[in-house]
C-alpha cells in the first residue's frame, strides 16, 4: 500500500479546488486527475473511461499517450480488461495480457508493452438506480 503524506494530499486538493473557476476545462481536469491518481496509488499509468447515459463507455483521459491508445482500442473493439470490469462490476486485477488472447482476442495482442492490467469499476452515487 502506498503511504501519502498529508502535505501531498493537501496540495492535490488545492489543485482540484483551483478548477472551480469560470474558465473550467473538463478535459484538462480529467487529465490532471489521471496523472495525480497514478502518482497517489503508485500506478505507472491511469486511464479514465466514463459511461454515457446509454451505458456505453467513452474515453475521457489518460495519464500518458500509450494508455490513451489502449483505452481507445478497448472502446473501439468492445473488449478488454476495463470493459470487463465495467460490465461485470468486478475488478480485473493483474490480468496477464500475454496469456489473455482467448479472453480478449483483439485486445491482448495490441498493447505496445506486454504485461499486466488492472481495471476497476466505480459508479457515482448519482448513477445508481
Amino acid at each position: 500500500m502506498t503511504t501519502i503524506s498529508a502535505q501531498r494530499l493537501a496540495n492535490i486538493f488545492v489543485e482540484v479546488a483551483d478548477t472551480l473557476v469560470d474558465e473550467f476545462d473538463l478535459i484538462d481536469f480529467l487529465h490532471m486527475l489521471t496523472d495525480r491518481t497514478a502518482s497517489l496509488v503508485g500506478a505507472s499509468t491511469v486511464g479514465l473511461l466514463l459511461a454515457d447515459p446509454h451505458g456505453q463507455l467513452q474515453f475521457m483521459a489518460a495519464s500518458d499517450e500509450n494508455t490513451k491508445l489502449l483505452e481507445l482500442f478497448q472502446v473501439q473493439n468492445h473488449e478488454g480488461p476495463c470493459l470487463d470490469a465495467y460490465n461485470t462490476a468486478q475488478p480485473v486485477i493483474n490480468a496477464d495480457l500475454r496469456e489473455a488472447e482467448a479472453r480478449w482476442p483483439r485486445f491482448a495482442p495490441a498493447p505496445p508493452r506486454p504485461g499486466s492490467a488492472r481495471c476497476m469499476r466505480s459508479r457515482s452515487a448519482s448513477a445508481r438506480t
